[in-house]
């Protein structure tokens, strides 16, 4: 009975960590501008201006002349699992744990994961 105490306090401190640390992470939805070595470009798209039929790649274009966007790593855990490979104008979401270099477009160092 104790051991099932301990066990179930232990189970639901972890879980409570878990929660707090990935809702202290930073995220963004966005499309894939371009994809090198080990970094990709995402420029967040409103759905409205996608939904008059536009060519997701002249928009993603359009914003990256303006420098919009944010350049992150590629994540370890993306390295890990190997799913690191993303295409140009491919829907993604990136957490990170928060901040990024002033640059134009902002700079990520510090990827945690990127979902397609």
């Amino acid at each position: 009975m104790k051991k099932m105490i301990i066990i179930v306090l232990t189970l639901m401190l972890l879980v409570t960590g878990i929660i707090l640390w990935v809702n202290t992470q930073e995220s963004i939805e966005g499309y894939v501008y371009s994809s090198k070595d080990s970094s990709l470009w995402v420029i967040e798209l409103e759905e409205k201006e996608i939904d008059g039929g536009s060519n997701i790649a002249k928009l993603l274009e359009a914003k990256a002349a303006d420098s919009e966007g944010i350049i992150f790593e590629t994540a370890l855990l993306n390295k890990v699992t190997n799913t690191s490979s993303f295409k140009e104008g491919e829907k993604v979401k990136v957490f990170w744990p928060g901040g990024a270099f002033q640059t134009a477009p902002s700079l990520v160092e510090n990827t945690f994961l990127i979902l397609k």
